[in-house]
């Protein structure tokens, strides 16, 4: 541990260009990302067009997250996130781009679960995945209730409570503070 915290990579990233990498005796190496190699100052990287890139390693069916990891093309825009660092779920909102067949496609190109269609809740955050849907709760709520802009009932004690107990925001409208 010492050796780390007297490394010369301490100071200024051992002025490397791209990687320091501590040795003993408080030395150093710098390294260059794949693509680039050291220039004989053995401190800065440029670019190496001498080494193809890699080929891509997950094969046809299947895309690298960026952290490294495999995993299958239909889990890309899917509305969950299964690579760590959930590049699955990045540039979704692409035009052209069409979230998995086990997931819904909002208007905004957001992808949710199919599940979460109908639900209730705004879920896609443009109200897409609540619209179109077939009614299943009554048109009015009983005594005691309030009925929510999305046609759901609640208790009138939990309106204006400062909760978002419809899901739509409509408990909370229209509150003296």
């Amino acid at each position: 541990m010492c050796a780390v915290l007297n490394s010369g990579c301490k100071e200024a990233n051992g002025r490397c260009s791209h990687f320091c990498f501590p040795t003993p005796a408080s030395g150093r190496v710098c390294g260059c990302p794949y693509g680039m190699k050291l220039q004989p100052n053995n401190r800065d990287c440029v670019k190496d067009d001498s080494v193809a890139p890699p080929d891509n390693i997950c094969g046809a069916y299947a895309f690298e997250c960026d952290e490294g990891r495999c995993r299958p093309n239909a889990y890309r825009c899917d509305g969950i996130a299964d690579c760590v660092d959930k590049t699955d779920e990045a540039n979704c909102t692409d035009p052209g781009v069409t979230c998995s067949p086990r997931a819904f496609t909002c208007d905004n190109k957001h992808c949710i679960l199919s599940s979460w269609r109908c639900d209730g809740n705004d879920d896609c955050g443009d109200g897409s995945d609540e619209a179109a849907c077939p009614t299943r709760v009554p048109s009015t709520c009983a005594s005691g209730s309030f009925t929510c802009g999305n046609k759901r009932c609640i208790s009138s004690v939990w309106v204006c409570d400062g909760d978002n107990d419809c899901g739509d925001g409509s408990d909370e409208r229209n509150c003296s503070e």
